[in-house]
Parts: C-alpha cells; sequence; structure tokens
C-alpha cells in the first residue's frame, strides 16, 4: 500500500512536471514555430536558467489565481443568496439556501477556473516571452520588454541566478554568463535588430 501512495506520488509529481513544460514548449514553439521537442528543451532550459524568478512568478501568479477564483464564486453566490432571500419568487418558495447556494457556488467556481486559466496562461507567456526578450536582448540594451515590466522581474534575477548555481551544482556545471547563461535557444539563435 505505501509503494501504490509511492508510485502515485511520483506520477503525479511527473504530470505536474510535463503540464508544466508542455505548457511553456507550446509558447516557444507559437513565438518561434519550432518543433514541439525543440521548444520543449529551449524553454526548459531558459526557464532553469532563471530557476529563482520563474519560482517567484510561479508562487505569485498561483496566488492570485486561486484568490480570483474563489473571489469570483463567493461573490456570486452571494449575490444570488441575497437574491433569493429578498427577492420574489425565491424569498416565499425556498426552504433552504443551502442547497441552491452549493450548486450556485459549484457553477461559479467551474467558469472561473476556466476563465483564470486563460489568464494564468497569459501571464506565463508574457513571461516567457521576457525571458527571451532578456536572453536575445540585453547584451545590446535594446530590449522590447516594457520598463515597468522589466524592473518587476528583474527584482529577483539575483535570487534567480543563486538558486540556479545552487541547484545546478547538484547537478551538473552552470554557466556564469548571465541571467540565462545556460540557457540554448536553438541551434540557430535567432537575432533580433531594431530599424
Amino acid at each position: 500500500r505505501g509503494r501504490c501512495c509511492c508510485v502515485q506520488c511520483c506520477l503525479w509529481c511527473l504530470e505536474k512536471f510535463l503540464d508544466f513544460i508542455g505548457k511553456n514548449a507550446m509558447v516557444y514553439t507559437a513565438i518561434y514555430g519550432d518543433h514541439f521537442c525543440e521548444g520543449a528543451t529551449a524553454s526548459f532550459s531558459l526557464i532553469f536558467a532563471n530557476l529563482g524568478r520563474v519560482a517567484m512568478m510561479t508562487s505569485v501568479t498561483g496566488l492570485v489565481v486561486t484568490i480570483g477564483k474563489l473571489s469570483i464564486a463567493t461573490a456570486t453566490t452571494g449575490i444570488a443568496a441575497f437574491v433569493m432571500t429578498y427577492y420574489d419568487p425565491w424569498k416565499s418558495e425556498l426552504t433552504s439556501l443551502l442547497f441552491p447556494c452549493l450548486i450556485i457556488f459549484t457553477v461559479a467556481y467551474v467558469i472561473a477556473y476556466c476563465f483564470m486559466v486563460v489568464y494564468d496562461t497569459a501571464i506565463d507567456t508574457i513571461f516567457l516571452c521576457f525571458l527571451l526578450d532578456e536572453e536575445m536582448n540585453a547584451a545590446s540594451g535594446m530590449m522590447w520588454a516594457d520598463a515597468g515590466l522589466k524592473d518587476i522581474v528583474q527584482k529577483y534575477s539575483a535570487e534567480s541566478q543563486q538558486l540556479a548555481r545552487e541547484l545546478s551544482g547538484r547537478h551538473g556545471e552552470f554557466n556564469d554568463a548571465g541571467y540565462g547563461g545556460s540557457a540554448q535557444l536553438t541551434n540557430n539563435q535567432r537575432v533580433v535588430t531594431v530599424n
């Protein structure tokens, strides 16, 4: 029984890891039109090189998305409970609000989940685009990212480098050439020029 639990835990972790890699690989593939495996490799190495910032962005995004889903479901249920309590025909016909409010909360949560997944994917896409912009254009000083976005993301760059060094010290060498020193985009690295 303990082995089965352990196997289930390992499979769950693998599934979450593959979902994370798959989403970023799809974003990379959408940006460059490369093959999926090439996009998965490039996006993983880029994310690993910026591990601290990815961890911070993921935790903040997860918190915001969870609060958003619960807020939307709770507000919708509260408004519905108010309407059912004070307005006819619900006021006179309902004996208990518990079951209708449970159904309303569940439906509102599912709908909020669908919308917040889009929001989460948009945040991940913008962040990966920022990392790619930084990888290609930071050395030339011609980044396309907005100054506000640069300030927010670069706030944790030192912690990101330190975490990547610590983790890769246990699992291999870390190239200390800058933000994405160990990240290789593809076989033919893209360069963006501004006319």
